[in-house]
């Protein structure tokens, strides 16, 4: 969608608010805000009574106050204090049952948003299409000023409707001059707001945009610290965080520039405002047509009348504010519906199909990348039965881990049929394995198949087993040590932990993606014994001879698609031919 579309408020726009709105409003959760805002619909007649109460008591006290009635002006002045505050308590229990609702409708506004992320792997589609900018921000950033809006909304809008109300009837009833002029002013001042805050929308999503590419670029040095420390290449992440620090401050002064211009538009017109009342009502009270108390009212009605305009005009900033929220929120849960409404497969975009059944299967599968640009495989049959095992070797970009993508169902364009035991019957371990955020038995038990119920004494035979009994005394807490364990676990580590978890979650069809390139020979011949020993077939993406030499056939891929599949390689000097040969 092009990004001028984004920058309006039109049927998109607010389609998008409805599709954001409905599913907290519209659910069980969602109970007690119903409850919480008939509550705060129920005050907002009281605190306008309250408004209008004070602005009546103003002219009488004013009244007193030249008339000389001490006992009659502190009477009116005690009151004023009362209505005031009950107007104001009346606002306290209601800024608190808005945060209620700001609370609950958060937490369900993220955890659906989180829902559609990992459901249908939409964050992977994300990641490889690189159709939605930083999702994670998005989803923890903007739901919070998406909810406050829309939140505050109706009630502040029903409340400055209900100033205006009472206000216009108490300023007509003192001085319809002053109420038509007071109209007239609410009319212009309302256009030139629309006027001037429109174009913010486009400065805010550019702003927006930039910032999020900014902490793109700071994360980024984060999660590959130890590269960058490698290659010393301090200055170079320095310049690509200063380049885009330099493109958000642009963005962020072309905004500051443009709202100093519209506050000091807006500044403008309210200056007309500080001399129209009396300008108008001064030279009543000096014909004696009014007396200062109602001059005093009516300046008073005027002004909350103004107010409450104001409430309504500063929806048109906010909107304008919230729209990249509302666009960025959007377009994550629209990344999500794309994927759950597609076709399986369309004569444009073919795709390969999938099955289920006892053993792995492949059948004419032809695999191509995921833009359709290039055909990696072309027409592989193969068929591997249980406790059988099979290399996937070959030269560097043929198409060894896009296989094993192919198979997991990540890359899915192409053409054929891929038949593969139910999910819970198969295991996929890549190179550098996931380490989650969490103690040492969150790393063991991933991705929890009812592995999170074993014991203490089991997990520790499991770590020993692939020679890593030692960890849990290397730090304190043993399996409840928390560390961040990507940093803290060398790569040959996390391989073999990755082994362990294989273990726990026991399946009879494993796949390797060069999973053991980080272990020495020795280790990782006891690694692949142990698939053996438990009876697994294992299908390896390799490059070490000493790996190849492990399985029963090689399935070797060439440029062009080709590929051919060779059974039993005689020992290590048959595996290194075909390394040679590749």
């Amino acid at each position: 969608m092009s990004l001028e579309k984004q920058y309006k408020l039109d049927g998109l726009y607010f389609g998008r608010i409805g599709k954001l709105l409905r599913p907290f409003w519209t659910s069980r959760d969602s109970r007690r805000a119903w409850l919480f805002s008939a509550l705060l619909f129920g005050m907002v007649p009281l605190y306008s009574m309250m408004g209008l109460r004070v602005a009546e008591l103003q002219g009488q006290v004013a009244n007193a106050l030249l008339g000389q009635h001490s006992g009659l002006f502190v009477h009116l002045l005690v009151l004023t204090g009362v209505f005031a505050l009950v107007r104001t308590g009346t606002e306290v229990v209601q800024q608190l049952l808005d945060a209620r609702i700001i609370v609950d409708w958060r937490r369900h506004l993220t955890t659906q948003l989180t829902d559609q992320y990992l459901a249908r792997r939409t964050y992977y589609e994300i990641l490889t299409t690189e159709s939605v900018d930083n999702p994670d921000q998005r989803i923890q950033m903007e739901a919070l000023p998406f909810c406050q809006m829309f939140a505050l909304m109706p009630r502040m809008l029903l409340g400055a409707l209900m100033d205006m109300t009472l206000q216009v009837g108490l300023l007509y009833s003192l001085s319809p001059l002053l109420f038509v002029v007071t109209v007239v002013f609410i009319a212009v001042r309302f256009l030139v707001t629309l006027f001037i805050y429109t174009p913010t929308i486009r400065l805010n999503y550019n702003l927006t945009l930039k910032e999020a590419d900014l902490r793109f670029g700071l994360l980024q040095v984060r999660e590959h610290g130890e590269s960058v420390a490698l290659y010393r290449g301090e200055q170079a992440e320095r310049r690509q965080i200063l380049n885009r620090l330099g493109s958000t401050l642009k963005a962020q002064w072309h905004q500051m520039r443009y709202l100093s211009f519209a506050a000091a538009s807006s500044g403008l017109v309210m200056a007309v405002w500080a001399v129209l009342p009396n300008a108008i009502l001064g030279p009543l009270f000096l014909e004696h047509q009014l007396n200062y108390g109602s001059i005093a009212t009516a300046t008073a009605a005027a002004a909350t009348l103004l107010s409450a305009v104001g409430q309504i005009e500063a929806f048109i900033p906010i909107l304008a504010i919230s729209a990249p929220s509302v666009v960025r929120l959007a377009e994550v849960s629209e990344a999500y519906e794309a994927l759950e409404h597609a076709p399986v497969s369309t004569a444009q975009v073919p795709r390969i199909q999938f099955a289920t059944g006892p053993v792995l299967d492949i059948q004419d599968m032809t695999l191509l990348t995921p833009g359709g640009e290039r055909a990696l495989i072309k027409k592989l049959n193969l068929k591997v039965g249980r406790h059988q095992s099979v290399a996937v070797a070959g030269m560097t970009g043929v198409g060894k881990s896009s296989l094993l993508r192919g198979m997991a169902g990540l890359w899915t364009r192409g053409e054929g049929l891929i038949v593969l035991p139910p999910p819970d019957q198969v295991f996929f371990l890549p190179q550098k394995p996931y380490m989650v955020l969490g103690t040492l038995r969150d790393q063991l038990t991933y991705p929890w198949r009812g592995a999170q119920h074993q014991d203490d004494e089991r997990l520790q035979s499991y770590l020993e087993q692939v020679m890593l009994g030692a960890l849990t005394e290397r730090f304190a807490g043993g399996l409840d040590a928390v560390q961040n364990w990507s940093h803290t676990l060398s790569l040959g580590e996390q391989q073999r932990l990755g082994f362990c978890r294989l273990l726990l979650n026991p399946g009879p069809y494993v796949f390797l993606d060069e999973a053991t390139s980080a272990v020495d020979v020795r280790t990782e011949e006891h690694l692949f014994g142990m698939l053996r020993r438990a009876g697994c077939a294992f299908i390896s993406v390799c490059h070490r001879p000493s790996a190849i030499e492990l399985h029963e056939r090689v399935l070797f891929l060439k440029e062009e698609g080709e590929w051919e599949i060779r059974e039993r390689p005689g020992g290590a000097s048959a595996a290194a031919e075909v390394l040679v040969r590749a």
